[in-house]
């Protein structure tokens, strides 16, 4: 197995730790992104997503290849949308401050967000900086768009957890798009547990959760397969080199890099929409 990490990994910002212990398979963060009149609702799938599985082994990430020769900003990727759910792959999934499916609008900052549901520094970026990406995403000034990507399937250690997270998540996100943070949430909360399981078995165990119904694995794999692939040909097109990637109106951030050196992700945005 590779001990390589990827390029970017995200350590929490000042006074936050990154909370990654496990209650009943639910991390303290998850309910944290999660508004409150939503909370009492989202809380059984979570709950009950996970119950009875076993911890397993962590999964080690590791540094990607085939980069596009010249990178393109993600302003000028073209892409057509999809013919079901209508996303586009160049623009992202659009997110609001409640965590639902959004319009994508022309804000003065653009924040794009390259993830794959079975990188471990994924989801610590994502437990670290929750509460700021959802004050961002409640920004008028602020359009928050999530790229799904699946790049570690293609490794030595990949799983096939890369691949069928990401094509349920965009299931989810086409026909329920209130749940897609909760969602995001779950999967990279959870990627031992659910990366243990098949893809119908992460299904079943979602719906057994009785928030929505979703179809079976193969019928998602059918429809969105082709999807997450745009998706990830648009990730290596603008030329990133690991997961999780944050561009800001098409700048990578990362804390320390230029030109937001120690700044947070929020006020890196703040000082961008100036």
């Amino acid at each position: 197995m590779s001990n390589q990490r990827p390029i970017t990994d995200f350590p929490p910002p000042p006074g936050v730790a990154s909370d990654r212990r496990v209650v009943a398979g639910v991390g303290p963060s998850v309910l944290r992104m999660v508004p409150e009149h939503r909370r009492s609702n989202l809380l059984p799938i979570l709950l009950a997503a996970i119950a009875g599985l076993a911890l397993l082994g962590g999964i080690v990430a590791v540094a990607l290849g085939n980069r596009a020769p010249a990178p393109t900003p993600p302003s000028q990727i073209v892409a057509a949308p999809d013919p079901v759910s209508g996303i586009n792959p160049a623009v992202g999934l659009a997110i609001d401050g409640d965590g639902a499916l959004t319009e994508p609008v022309a804000a003065p900052v653009i924040i794009d967000i390259y993830s794959d549901f079975a990188c471990p520094f994924c989801a610590n970026f994502e437990a670290s900086y929750a509460e700021q990406l959802m004050e961002l995403a409640s920004d008028p000034n602020v359009s928050l768009r999530w790229h799904p990507v699946s790049v570690l399937d293609r490794t030595p250690d990949g799983t096939g957890f890369s691949t069928q997270a990401g094509a349920i998540f965009l299931e989810v996100a086409a026909s329920h798009p209130q749940y897609v943070w909760a969602v995001n949430d779950f999967f990279l909360h959870n990627q031992q547990e659910l990366g243990a399981m098949t893809g119908q078995q992460i299904v079943d165990t979602m719906n057994d959760a009785g928030m929505f119904t979703l179809p079976p694995i193969e019928t998602i794999l059918a429809s969105h397969l082709p999807l997450l692939g745009q998706f990830t040909n648009a990730f290596h097109q603008i030329g990133a080199t690991g997961v999780p990637h944050v561009l800001i109106n098409g700048q990578q951030w990362s804390p320390g890099n230029l030109p937001w050196p120690n700044e947070s992700l929020l006020n890196a945005a703040h000082s961008a929409a100036n």
